[in-house]
């Protein structure tokens, strides 16, 4: 990919969309499958999931409270997840490292509360912003609350 330079009020030149950014997850993404460097085992019903405490942390309030407060979880190698299935924590760690999620009919109903527990604003949103049939104002409101009641 071609680098954009641009000049900063200093005279420094800036690389802008220089594709760091998309080789950076590309490769992360990639440790994460082949469990390299991975140092937390999220269990989500009977399957089990490598990944990044740090990843995690910088896409989640919820796992940045988990795994750098006091919580028992943050010195645990395997911490169990509940209020979600593995299919949708697998479309959630595809979207954490790809920043990619393929929203349908389907699994909107799954990824929706899942976001909003997990604490994923930008996954949230997205699901929101698209104008499925399943997605009423009365389902805004509830998961609006329970997220409201969880960030007490």
């Amino acid at each position: 990919m071609m680098a954009d330079l641009a000049e900063d009020h200093e005279n420094q030149l800036k690389y802008l969309r220089c594709g760091h950014s998309d080789h950076l997850l590309k490769s992360i993404n990639r440790l994460r499958k082949e469990r390299k460097l991975c140092d937390i085992t999220l269990k989500v019903g009977e399957k089990e999931f490598s990944a990044h405490r740090v990843i995690l942390s910088a896409c989640s309030d919820y796992f940045c409270a988990m795994f750098t407060g006091n919580m028992e979880e943050s010195h645990k190698s395997v911490v169990e997840l509940h209020g979600l299935d593995s299919d949708t924590m697998e479309f959630i760690l595809d979207f954490v490292y790809t920043e990619t999620i393929q929203v349908s009919v389907e699994n909107v109903q799954a990824l929706l509360p899942a976001a909003c527990l997990l604490q994923l604003t930008g996954l949230f949103n997205s699901c929101l912003t698209l104008s499925f049939p399943v997605v009423t104002k009365t389902y805004f409101l509830l998961t609006r609350s329970i997220q409201y009641q969880a960030e007490k």
